[in-house]
This record gives C-alpha cells, sequence and structure tokens, in this order.
C-alpha cells in the first residue's frame, strides 16, 4: 500500500454489503475478511434473552457498541490471521473495539486505536439525557478507558478530544488525526461571485442523525426567516443531505429549497455561504470542515471547531444565537469580506489538512509503534 506495508483487513459487515467488500478488495489488492454483524433483529427470541441475559450479568458486555467484538466468530477469526500471519501492527478504527485487544497483546503485537469520536460525550448529546442513557453513559466510559489503557497509540480526532483522552490515561502517547477525507475537498482557489441572491446552504450527511436534524430545525425554523424579514430578497437558501423529513422538506420557509444527496463538487460550485449551526454533537463534523476546506465563506458555530485553530472574523465568521447567525449572513453581503475569508480558510485548511500532513500524522504514528 502507499505506506509500504502489506495490508489485510478484518470487518464487521452484512449481507447487502458483501458485494462491496469484495470490489474494495480486488480495487486495492488487500485481503478483507468480511464477518457478519450478530445484531439483535436476526436473533431468535431464545438468542435475544440469552444474550440479555449475558450482558445484564457481566459488566465487561454493558456497552452494547463492545459487545458485537465478542462476537466468537470474529474472535476466531483475528486468531486465525495471527497466528498464520503474524502482524507487525494492528490498526483499529473505533474505540469500542477493545474486546479484541486482549488476543494481541498477549501476542505482543503494539496497537494503534483511531478514535472517530469520544463515545460516551457523543451518546449523551445524541441520544439525550435520561436517566437511563446517563446509566448507559458509564458502561461507554469504561470502553474509552479500556481502549486507550489497550493501545500503544490513540489517534484523536480533534484538539479538544486529544484533551480528554490525555486526562482519560496519561501513560498512552495521544495525537490529533484530522479526517483522513479532507484533503480531497481542498482547493486552490475559489472565485468570489458578486450577484443577487446569494447562494447560502447547509450541507448534513444525513437527517436520521440527530445533531444534523437539530441544526436543519434550528435554520429552517429560526435562522433562515429572521435572514429573509431582515434582507428580503437577497439571499436563497438550499439544504443538503438525505432523509430530511417531510414535516420540514414540505414547510420551507420562501426562497428555500431541499436539495437532497448531492456531489459536492458539482453542488457546491455555485455556493457563495455556508451556514452550519453545530448545536450539539461529538467528533469532528465534516460539514463544517469541508465548506472551509473548499474556500465557501463559512458561518458556524464556535463549538464545532473543536479545538483546530480557525479564528472567528479571520477564516469564518462564529455565531450562536438565532440573531447572531442572521447578523453573521448577512454581513456576507460584503463580496470583499468573503473574498477574505475564502482565501484565508483556504490557506489555514491547507495548512491543517494538506495530504502531506496526514500522510506525516500516520507515518510517524506507524514509525513510532513499530
Amino acid at each position: 500500500m502507499r505506506y509500504g506495508y502489506e495490508v489485510r483487513v478484518i470487518t464487521k459487515t452484512t449481507p447487502k454489503y458483501e458485494e462491496a467488500v469484495a470490489r474494495v478488495a480486488a480495487e486495492h489488492g488487500i485481503a478483507i475478511i468480511p464477518v457478519p454483524y450478530k445484531y439483535a433483529k436476526y436473533l431468535t427470541f431464545k438468542q435475544r434473552a440469552a444474550r440479555r441475559f449475558r450482558q445484564v450479568f457481566n459488566p465487561r458486555y454493558w456497552d452494547g457498541a463492545a459487545y458485537e467484538y465478542f462476537d466468537p466468530e470474529i474472535q476466531a477469526a483475528l486468531a486465525r490471521e495471527l497466528s498464520d500471519h503474524r502482524p507487525d501492527l494492528v490498526w483499529f478504527d473505533y474505540t469500542y473495539l477493545w474486546p479484541l485487544y486482549p488476543q494481541i497483546r498477549r501476542a505482543g503485537i503494539p496497537i494503534i486505536t483511531r478514535s472517530i469520536n469520544f463515545e460516551p460525550t457523543h451518546f449523551l448529546q445524541e441520544e439525550g439525557r435520561s436517566p437511563w442513557h446517563l446509566l448507559k453513559f458509564l458502561p461507554k466510559l469504561a470502553s474509552e478507558w479500556r481502549a486507550i489503557r489497550g493501545s500503544n497509540l490513540l489517534l484523536a480526532i480533534t484538539p479538544s478530544e486529544e484533551g480528554i483522552y490525555r486526562r482519560l490515561c496519561g501513560r498512552t502517547p495521544v495525537i490529533t488525526l484530522p479526517l483522513r477525507g479532507l484533503p480531497k475537498c481542498l482547493k486552490k482557489d475559489r472565485p468570489t461571485a458578486d450577484r443577487r441572491p446569494l447562494n447560502v446552504f447547509f450541507m448534513g450527511s444525513s437527517y436520521s442523525v440527530p445533531h444534523n436534524l437539530g441544526a436543519a430545525e434550528f435554520l429552517v425554523r429560526e435562522v433562515i426567516p429572521e435572514v429573509l424579514k431582515r434582507a428580503p430578497g437577497e439571499f436563497r437558501f438550499v439544504i443538503f443531505g438525505a432523509k430530511l423529513p417531510p414535516d420540514i422538506a414540505d414547510h420551507l420557509p420562501e426562497q428555500t429549497e431541499y436539495g437532497g444527496l448531492i456531489d459536492p463538487e458539482v453542488g457546491l460550485a455555485d455556493m457563495d455561504i455556508a451556514i452550519i449551526p453545530s448545536l450539539f454533537g461529538a467528533g469532528m463534523q465534516q460539514k463544517i470542515f469541508e465548506p472551509l476546506c473548499r474556500g465557501i465563506p463559512t458561518v458556524a458555530s464556535a463549538r464545532g471547531l473543536a479545538g483546530y485553530p480557525f479564528d472567528p472574523g479571520i477564516h469564518l465568521l462564529t455565531a450562536g444565537t438565532r440573531e447572531e447567525f442572521a447578523a453573521a449572513v448577512l454581513r456576507l453581503r460584503d463580496r470583499d469580506l468573503r473574498a477574505r475569508l475564502s482565501l484565508a480558510s483556504r490557506e489555514r485548511a491547507q495548512e491543517l489538512f494538506s495530504p502531506a500532513v496526514i500522510d506525516g500524522i500516520i507515518r510517524q504514528a506507524l514509525t513510532d509503534c513499530l
């Protein structure tokens, strides 16, 4: 592979994706060992009852995401790989795969864990802080502790979450590795159009994700009406992403449309402004960083920057309330301001997310652990 190592992959999958797994293996010339998920909906009543019984009486099983990886089939697949191929290093995406770590530790093989988000915080913010969810928070916190304790190196996804992991377990090295897809979004140039109305967009991957839905509701019901009231005819709004609920899609404000899923290279080409509230949610939200990489002038929630050094007023505008978001959008009628933000955000994104930077972080991680 491009880092000079032979790669073998064990992955959980479903029948729906078996052909895709085989295609990826062929395209990249790597061995992929698929293991089916053991979802409860595929189990008999007796099997579900036995599973619940085991979970209730063994605290190690209380994190449902981690429980999947006590599955004997994937444990056996890992054992065969360790015996037959003896890897020099094992890389895990997701911290809740820690039930597989003991085999690797016994074999004396180093482990790198890539965190996609700090799962306990993500869980509470996405699902809410009910008493039941607060109880489920504790097993997820324990999973994060087990993952970092069992790793030789942990790769956090944001500087903010790097700090959380360092406080959780100071003895394991932790560094930040940004989203690996961002280098493809970087643009060297972006024209700043002088037109009316200006095209403003919000983009969530899917509105089945609570933090995307919450942001869309906030925009559609509060921010966009406020902007249209203050500056009628000056802006056109587009909501991109999958599965926008009909109660929102069918009742959009004037000068607002639902664009569905898009190819960003095409769909964002004529966009003048990105407006990206981040009301809750953990990890690194691509919907904020992709416009910055592309040089699209952006209004976003400060919390969504997650410790990355993008400065308000220089690289983007930040806002929190309905009035602040509306005021920031109105400021971006100034073409010169949009041009300055576009250039500054592209330059900063290049410093943080270029292929050379991402590759450098990964190469250094591999070197440190081998």
